[in-house]
């Protein structure tokens, strides 16, 4: 009997086979990335391999996230595909979800109690320690505070109930601030829309809270001047999402009128910058790390005109657009980032004089990242 194949179904085969053998030659043929500017992150490398890693399935689930960050034309494909969600009426792509008014939300899931109990007790253990000030403040992220701008039934975490728990579990030792009432007024102006992190605005409002805090007078918003330096921000949100039909954000910049150019130290490698402010970085994708230049493990700001105290704040990103605030009041703000700065917090306290502590850390994070330097004691 003969069976005819239709000429379509053989043209969309060719072109099939044409497209695996163009990916399977271009992958051979190109070097593997390392870094995506587009999503903000380092990229899967070829793993290696080993009779247990391949046993214990290691092998298996690296190899796959490494084909797929090293995919030809990923980033087009990750496009199409939020494109694709968005005209099936999927209300997300890559755990963001599309929501009104141009605004993108990262999914959030529960967190890790043991975490969260473990760096509440790493706080309790540093203001027991040092006998210091020390003033926590854990933001809440734009989901928790913008539910009417969410798709229908987004599956998002209550963060609030993770600040109760902090509120029941932190010792009298630590100040908390608590953001949620002072964030959930005009919150459509105190984060960006591509971006998970708040803007200067939002972080104005956690600096007066701060502030309060350590008992310390903040300066009035009409003290700084906002210079608006890009139109063209899209943030992390919006790499990962895929979805490129949005709105650009803006980056303002928070600058002390009569002290504008504050000067800091990246003690990582010892570089000197005039400012806290690297106008450089708005040349690049990122244009979030034109504060202090991103991610560092140490940076210390120098304020002549400062009241002569020292601050140490423990940090994740959400700090660095807070930190022009807090260096026009202190003389040395000392921000640290546990991430990287993986041991000697107490004695790095004690050899440099710090007069007062905070910390400050998305809800998010304090649920995912384990602030092990805190538990680093050093015995007697």
């Amino acid at each position: 009997m003969n069976h005819k194949i239709p000429l379509e179904r053989i043209i969309m085969a060719v072109a099939l086979g044409a497209m695996l053998l163009f990916g399977i030659v271009f992958h051979v043929l190109t070097p593997d990335a390392t870094f995506s500017p587009e999503e903000n992150r380092n990229l899967q490398q070829l793993p290696k391999f080993t009779l247990r890693r391949l046993y214990d399935g290691d092998f298996a689930e690296d190899f796959e996230s490494y084909l797929a960050d090293q995919f030809p034309s990923r980033d087009f494909f990750i496009g199409v595909k939020a494109d694709l969600q968005r005209l099936s009426m999927k209300t997300d792509n890559n755990g963001v979800y599309f929501g009104r008014e141009g605004f993108l939300f990262e999914s959030l899931k529960e967190p890790d109690q043991g975490i969260i109990e473990k760096n509440i007790e790493g706080l309790n253990l540093l203001a027991a320690t040092t006998g210091k000030k020390v003033a926590f403040i854990p933001v809440p992220s734009a989901a928790q505070m913008l539910p009417q701008l969410q798709p229908p039934f987004a599956p998002q975490y209550d963060q609030s109930i993770t600040l109760e728990t902090i509120r029941q579990k932190l010792s009298d030792d630590v100040k908390l601030g608590d953001l949620f009432g002072e964030l959930s007024d005009g919150a459509r102006q105190y984060y960006y829309r591509t971006d998970h992190h708040w803007n200067e605005q939002g972080a104005y409002v956690g600096y007066v809270k701060l502030c309060e805090l350590l008992g310390i007078e903040p300066f009035g918003r009409e003290d700084f001047t906002f210079e608006l330096v890009s139109e063209e921000f899209r943030g992390t949100l919006y790499s990962t999402s895929g979805y490129k039909h949005v709105e650009p954000d803006s980056i303002v910049l928070n600058v002390k009128t009569d002290n504008p150019e504050i000067p800091m130290t990246v003690v990582d490698d010892g570089t000197e910058r005039d400012s806290l402010f690297w106008r450089e970085r708005l040349e690049e994708k990122d244009q979030y790390t034109v504060y202090e230049g991103g991610n560092h493990a140490l940076v210390v700001t120098h304020n002549e005109q400062g009241n002569g105290r020292k601050l140490l704040l423990i940090k994740d990103s959400y700090a660095h657009v807070l930190l022009p605030y807090l260096a026009a009041n202190y003389s040395e703000v000392h921000m640290m980032d546990l991430r990287y700065y993986a041991t000697g917090v107490y004695d790095y306290i004690e050899d440099n004089g710090i007069d007062d502590i905070a910390a400050l850390y998305s809800m998010k994070t304090f649920g995912e990242l384990v602030l092990n330097p805190l538990h680093m004691v050093p015995k007697d």
